[in-house]
This record gives C-alpha cells, sequence and structure tokens, in this order.
C-alpha cells in the first residue's frame, strides 16, 4: 500500500535525524576530534505503485558529512528533533 509505505519513510526521516543528532552531539562533545558522515542507500529500488515488485533502476544512495547536514538544517531545526521512540505506522509484534 503506497500510503503505509509513505508513513513509514516519514519515520525512517525522523530516525535518521535522531541518528545525526547524536553524532552531531557526540562530535562537538570531542572538540574537533571526531568528524562523522552518513550514508543513505537502499539494496534495491521499488515502485512505490507495485507492491513486492524491484526495478533493474541504479540504487540511489547520498554521502554527507553531519557537520554538513547541521550548516544546511541549522543547529535550532537538530535541536527540535525528538529524542524518544519513532511511532511506526503498524504495530510491531515479535514473537518469542
Amino acid at each position: 500500500e503506497v500510503s503505509l509505505k509513505r508513513d513509514l519513510l516519514s519515520a525512517i526521516d525522523v530516525m535518521m535525524g535522531q541518528v545525526i543528532r547524536s553524532l552531531w552531539e557526540a562530535e562537538c562533545a570531542s572538540r574537533g576530534k571526531q568528524k562523522f558522515a552518513v550514508c543513505c542507500t537502499g539494496d534495491h529500488s521499488t515502485p512505490a505503485a507495485y507492491v513486492m515488485d524491484h526495478s533493474h533502476e541504479p540504487v540511489p544512495f547520498c554521502i554527507a558529512y553531519v557537520s554538513d547536514i547541521v550548516d544546511v538544517i541549522g543547529e535550532d531545526a537538530l535541536a527540535e528533533i525528538p529524542k524518544g521512540p519513532v511511532q511506526l505506522p503498524y504495530n510491531v509484534t515479535s514473537e518469542a
């Protein structure tokens, strides 16, 4: 379902913000001794319109230094990213 995929990607967006925020805090605490980068990619392309289907298109990716991300979005925006658990668009159950 397209709406589920959209909502899941929105949750992942918040999670990536949390990762970037944590890395930025660690980078600042290191006083210049550590510099972090993030890389986002997937294992294959999946068209949104076709459930359970893969395409043979190239897999997009991006790499950026955390400091460059903070320069673009600003430290104020970074501080607004919640640190707590992210609500997923479906119920997650685990089987023991």
